[in-house]
């Protein structure tokens, strides 16, 4: 018997069919978007805790010239969390707004010693005059706090031996 008509092999394909292709993708994408979510995260944390150590600097490098214009202070007194003192003119450190504020008399200007301050209750000074020492000599507490990127606030606070 003759057949004109072969019969032909099914062989097995080689592809992929649409919803493969597409199910891959999707997995994909939800993979991409999960990765991108948590390098954004590291990043923004990164920024913010750069932000942080620059506020801390900013606030020890504040506090070591209090210190430091200390050292030369003649008379010094505290009414109402501002500190006045003479050397090279008078003198008086105080806060305003949310900035820590040095005014000098001698060129009539305020120069900013440290920002972001917690406005109203973040600066503090209290001079004690020690009994039996020389006249001007005593003991200044300054309390500074500051805020930083995520809202959290810390307090500083030193003790300057005033000659």
């Amino acid at each position: 018997m003759f057949f004109p008509f072969k019969r032909i092999k099914k062989q097995p394909l080689l592809g992929f069919t649409l919803i493969e292709i597409l199910c891959v993708l999707l997995l994909v994408g939800f993979f991409l978007v999960a990765s991108m979510n948590i390098y954004s995260n590291i990043i923004k944390s990164y920024v913010n805790s750069d932000q942080d150590y620059s506020q801390v600097q900013k606030c020890q490098i504040a506090i070591v010239r209090v210190m430091r214009e200390m050292e030369h202070a003649s008379p010094v007194s505290t009414t109402n969390n501002i500190i006045s003192y003479t050397y090279d003119g008078d003198r008086s450190i105080f806060l305003s707004g949310t900035n820590l504020v040095l005014y000098t008399s001698s060129d009539n200007a305020n120069h900013i010693l440290l920002d972001n301050v917690v406005a109203g209750s973040g600066f503090s000074a209290n001079f004690t005059p020690i009994a039996g020492a020389t006249s001007g000599s005593g003991l200044l507490n300054i309390q500074i706090t500051t805020s930083f990127s995520n809202s959290v606030t810390t307090k500083y606070e030193e003790i300057i031996y005033v000659r």
